[in-house]
């Protein structure tokens, strides 16, 4: 009901469209996977008020949607943007920020910007707590694949850490793949 009331306020010419109202219809769409009619409105957003006073927090959206959209160099451009040049009133956590651009640098193999980007989010990349942050992450949205390969990176930093090892057997019967976990439990 709510993607209704909203798009009936942007579809109608006498409704007065904001950037507000592009962003909130960005976050709903995206909540749904929508994911290219979130694109469209938070780019909206941007062009009808680049200096929105929540553009960093637009550009950490546009990035993040770009990730999941697997379109990682437009991801990582939005996530640095936001980083160094978006108005950062009331975003909710700059870690978070460099913790996303860490990821999608990592994932473009631009490992200096990967390395710089956990550093700021006050990780190090050689710390397997790094890593099972990011597992964690992936697994909160279903990115399993991902995750799997961050606890596994988690793991070889640090082996003799129960929790990494926890969350990688967690995953792993969550995978159904029971014999991996035991494996791993034993092994």
């Amino acid at each position: 009901e709510a993607l209704d009331t909203i798009q009936h306020a942007v579809t109608h010419p006498e409704s007065r469209i904001s950037p507000m109202l592009h962003y909130t219809i960005g976050r709903l769409y995206d909540r749904v996977a929508e994911h290219e009619v979130a694109e469209h409105a938070l780019r909206e957003c941007l062009k009808l008020s680049p200096w929105y006073s929540e553009s960093r927090e637009v550009f950490f959206r546009l990035g993040c949607l770009y990730r999941e959209m697997k379109k990682f160099e437009r991801a990582f451009y939005c996530l640095n943007k936001a980083v160094t040049d978006g108005n950062g009133k009331g975003f909710f956590d700059v870690s978070v920020l460099w913790l996303e651009l860490g990821v999608v640098a990592q994932l473009l193999s631009k490992h200096d910007a990967a390395d710089s980007a956990f550093a700021n989010a006050g990780l190090d990349p050689t710390v397997g707590t790094t890593w099972h942050y990011a597992g964690n992450d992936y697994l909160s949205k279903l990115e399993y694949m991902k995750a799997f390969r961050c606890y596994r990176k988690a793991v070889a930093l640090d082996p003799e850490n129960h929790d990494f090892w926890a969350s990688l057997i967690d995953l792993y019967r969550t995978m159904g793949q029971n014999e991996e976990a035991l494996e791993a439990y034993y092994g």
